[in-house]
């Protein structure tokens, strides 16, 4: 008898192990199916840091990492990790200018361009990305791409290139957790 019952909460046990293992394995699988979408040049949302810093021209590299920050190891809420980034010539349609990336739990969330010449890039990004930002200050892109042109606190104009979903998920993380 008590054999048997060894023997079952052994394969009980196994059996947990393996559910948890391939709910594991299922989230990092499903993360990446997650349809990815365009934001600027050839980066798409999503992407790790590695994957991003793959995708650039190497004479643009390194990049300076403007904040890394997390939660206290111990934390009890869910992860939550900002990483930015800044490459400072970097080059979009021919124009070069300062790029930010914005990362949540390590995937690019949003893509920030300064071009330093606004008007000239505004109107190639209309040329050959049919995105006119002189019209209207949002333009979609599909799946989930919001592009928008904004302006920092000490008067530097950027287009953005943010994916909603991540963008939502990291709103409703500070919205419940902080």
């Amino acid at each position: 008898m008590l054999r048997r019952a060894t023997t079952t909460l052994v394969c009980f046990g196994a059996i947990l192990l393996s559910a948890c293992g391939s709910g594991q394995d299922a989230r990092q699988a499903s993360e990446k199916d997650v349809p990815k979408s365009p934001l600027i040049g050839r980066i798409v949302s999503f992407e790790s840091p590695a994957e991003v810093q793959s995708r650039l021209d190497p004479s643009v590299l390194p990049w300076e990492v403007v904040e890394n920050s997390a939660l206290a190891p111990g934390d009890r809420r869910p992860p939550f990790h900002n990483y930015v980034v800044t490459v400072a010539n970097y080059s979009d349609l021919g124009h070069s200018g300062e790029l930010e990336l914005y990362f949540f739990n390590d995937r690019l969330m949003e893509a920030r361009f300064i071009p330093r010449n606004l008007d000239s890039y505004l109107l190639r990004l209309r040329d050959s990305r049919g995105i006119d930002l002189a019209a209207s200050t949002e333009a979609s892109l599909p799946p989930y791409t919001l592009v928008s042109i904004a302006k920092y606190r000490d008067g530097r104009t950027y287009v953005s290139w943010i994916d909603t979903r991540l963008s939502k998920e990291f709103d409703d993380w500070i919205r419940r957790y902080s």
